[in-house]
């Protein structure tokens, strides 16, 4: 930007400024009132909201006095904070309650009941526990030492959930109860957000046509003719990369054998954190398996995946799985940006959609870690990405659209055994065609559906076009047939 060191300032924590200084970053003026640019971060700001209800106060984002008249967000934003909590949560805090506040901990055992006790989708009103207990619940929230991290979340969750209505639903460890509240005050605008994933969410344009206080601006075009990204269509999520899963020594054989195929060149991977799943050091699984004459990858994990440009030169980037939330998580953020109530249902159809844009903004922030992010004639740099996602997530499906122009490709480092109604339905083919040396010999696709007892769009959707299927014909020498443009029967090639 070409600003002397008097014409800027850096506003970050004490730890941030002396990790900048180390690595011999300038942190400008020292009098943020007299930088005319004032640099900091999403964490600064956030964290001073939270405490007022009018920006015009926060005087440590002033210029010359003044609230600054332009203001710039160079990251995802949201118009509040979608607050959800799991009442296993609130079950691990009772033991730490019981000892600065036994009634506090008796209160909420009656929670955990009371929530348990309403049936999915009703409403909750959470007791004021932030009136009555507030001294127990910041210590709780703020303790360093005698609490750990999770705990402090989940008790800074129930205070802000405190004397709210919530809306009740059950996520795979339980029963959850949601809301959000409003974060930014009103003379937090105007601000330009700069989010290069706002095309593929879905919380903007929630958030414009429902809120009202949102302008989307005109985009600029960028093509990605120069991404290949290679798919494989399996199970991804933390569930699979837990130790206990026989899938996990294959995925990890996978990736391996992957990096091999370039063993001079760089590459980085994102990987799921252990987070109590019981995930292995899955970066130290892998790079113990590649032999002296591979260069060593990179490893960064979800969480950790945007905001950096350290391995924008990288060529090479695996996806080791999709960053997924629970649907209580997908749901209270969609009432965020849409303003709606607890009480006032959603359509399925409805979070479905939400949920694909926020699968297609950690991919498009994970994959633009490396050189895809770059951009020349408004196109992309050269990358090969690799994604461990499967069908069923439609993620595959989605890819087009996150990145476009760019070129889509099978992935399968390691077989993939037949399993399901694949594997009935090639074993119907073989029985039906064992021993044929007849050239019409076909089997039509109404006659294979009766075998299998299946829909036509489960037959078109799961078998016939599931590439474990179609490489299991082709070996066979088995070709769709049909009168013109319209396949209707399985034809045996016979040589």
């Amino acid at each position: 930007m070409g600003l002397g060191d008097g014409s800027y300032g850096v506003l970050v924590s004490e730890n941030s400024q002396a990790r900048l200084k180390k690595e011999g970053i300038r942190l400008g003026n020292p009098d943020h009132n007299e930088a005319r640019v004032l640099f900091t971060t999403q964490q600064m700001v956030d964290s001073r909201l939270h405490n007022v209800d009018v920006f015009r106060v926060l005087d440590e984002f002033f210029y010359r006095h003044e609230p600054r008249a332009v203001r710039i967000w160079d990251e995802s934003m949201l118009p509040g904070e979608a607050l959800t909590l799991n009442l296993d949560r609130i079950g691990k805090l009772l033991e730490m309650v019981r000892k600065v506040d036994g009634r506090l901990a008796d209160r909420l055992l009656d929670l955990i009941a009371a929530v348990n006790g309403h049936p999915n989708g009703s409403t909750y009103q959470i007791p004021d526990f932030e009136a009555e207990h507030s001294k127990a619940l910041r210590w709780l929230s703020r303790n360093k030492n005698e609490v750990d991290k999770k705990s402090k979340e989940s008790a800074s969750t129930l205070r802000l959930l405190s004397g709210k209505p919530v809306r009740i639903t059950h996520d795979a460890k339980g029963k959850t109860v949601l809301t959000y509240r409003e974060s930014l005050p009103n003379d937090f605008a105007p601000v330009l957000i700069c989010d290069a994933s706002a095309r593929v969410r879905k919380t903007y344009a929630l958030w414009e046509v429902h809120r009202k206080n949102l302008l989307t601006l005109a985009r600029a075009a960028k093509s990605y003719k120069n991404l290949r990204i290679h798919v494989w269509d399996t199970g991804g999520g933390k569930s699979a990369w837990s130790d206990k899963k026989a899938k996990l020594n294959d995925l990890i054989d996978g990736i391996v054998q992957t990096i091999k195929t370039k063993p001079n060149e760089e590459w980085l991977i994102v990987l799921h954190q252990e987070d109590g799943w019981n995930i292995p050091d899955l970066a130290l699984e892998i790079t113990s398996l590649l032999p002296d004459t591979v260069r060593k990858p990179s490893f960064i994990t979800w969480g950790d995946h945007h905001a950096t440009n350290k391995y924008v030169e990288i060529k090479n980037v695996i996806l080791a799985g999709t960053l997924f939330f629970q649907p209580s998580d997908y749901e209270a953020r969609y009432r965020l940006c849409a303003a709606k109530p607890v009480n006032v249902p959603i359509g399925d159809d409805d979070l479905d959609d939400l949920k694909l844009g926020e699968y297609a903004h950690v991919i498009l922030q994970a994959l633009c870690r490396g050189s895809v992010r770059k951009c020349a004639e408004n196109c992309c740099g050269p990358m090969d990405a690799y994604i461990i996602a499967s069908a069923n997530t439609q993620i595959p499906k989605i890819l087009p659209d996150v990145f476009p122009d760019c070129e889509i490709v099978r992935w399968q480092p390691v077989a993939q055994p037949l399993s399901g109604h694949v594997k009935l339905a090639v074993e119907a083919i073989d029985e039906y065609f064992a021993g044929s040396t007849d050239l019409n010999h076909r089997l039509s696709f109404s006659e294979h559906r009766k075998m299998l007892g299946v829909s036509p769009q489960m037959h078109k959707n799961r078998i016939r076009d599931h590439f474990v299927f179609q490489d299991e014909m082709a070996k066979r020498g088995i070709v769709e047939w049909g009168k013109g443009a319209r396949m209707t029967h399985f034809l045996k090639l016979v040589f």
